[in-house]
């Protein structure tokens, strides 16, 4: 009798705990904005891989939900993972704009002046500064580890050739 109590006990209880999940299986805070992906390769042209010329590559940044007013995103360059110069070996729209009702928005990226023997040297990681929106989060951010700081998730582009 005891035993049949406790695998009711035990089936409601289950019962009970994957309603409140299932709830939560959706996430419905402020929308978030972040980058397409973590890493792009930039393929430099094939006509003359020495002098670094590319068709502009373009790229996008995503929002979780659209909402009723264009959104600026602010990209910014990390100094710290960066070897590449910015208007010697690359340039880069650092302001986009997710149109209203959007979910995308997209910049442009092209390879400069690249020395061929400094192409596989080279990256560029940047990452989502500021939106416009303060309603909008703007980023996600990496892992956390205990007493760390939070630091911004950053996409790599890399060049080839």
């Amino acid at each position: 009798m005891m035993k049949q109590f406790l695998w009711i006990v035990l089936g409601f209880l289950a019962t009970s705990c994957n309603d409140l999940v299932s709830e939560d299986k959706e996430y419905t805070g402020d929308p978030i904005v972040c980058l397409s992906s973590e890493q792009a390769i930039v393929q430099l042209s094939k006509e003359n891989p020495t002098s670094g010329l590319v068709k502009v590559f373009k790229d996008s940044v995503l929002i979780s939900t659209p909402i009723t007013e264009d959104l600026k995103v602010y990209i910014a360059i990390d100094q710290k993972k960066t070897t590449a110069k910015l208007d010697e070996h690359y340039s880069m729209q650092q302001e986009v704009v997710i149109p209203a009702g959007s979910y995308f928005g997209y910049f442009t990226f092209e390879g400069l002046e690249i020395p061929e023997e400094d192409v596989s040297k080279l990256d560029v990681a940047v990452y989502i500064d500021s939106v416009s929106n303060p309603n909008v989060i703007p980023g996600f951010y990496g892992v956390k580890y205990e007493l760390a700081e939070r630091e911004k998730r950053t996409k790599i582009f890399s060049f080839n050739n």
